[in-house]
């Protein structure tokens, strides 16, 4: 194997490490954001800022994913969040 490929091969380590403690950290922010309309009788899900989530990666999405695959990614997050959300009680 190349040292390039390696090298190529170790960043992207790197930064899954990365998005794996991002995505952590945005699902314990999700879980406390639970607790709290919980307790003040809001809903939990909340259709027009899930929608607003998808606009606004959508627009700040310079590539190379295109559109769609931002769309299925982040929706994907938000329906994990939805999970760990209901253990929020």
């Amino acid at each position: 194997m190349s040292t390039q490929v390696s090298d190529w091969r170790a960043a992207i380590d790197v930064l899954d490490g990365q998005l794996l403690n991002l995505l952590n950290i945005r699902a314990k922010l999700a879980y406390e954001l639970a607790k709290v309309k919980r307790e003040r009788g809001m809903e939990i899900i909340d259709p027009e800022r899930e929608q607003q989530v998808l606009d606004r990666v959508r627009r700040s999405n310079d590539g190379p994913f295109d559109h769609d695959a931002i769309t299925r990614i982040f929706q994907s997050i938000i329906q994990e969040a939805r999970r760990v959300q209901a253990g929020a009680e």
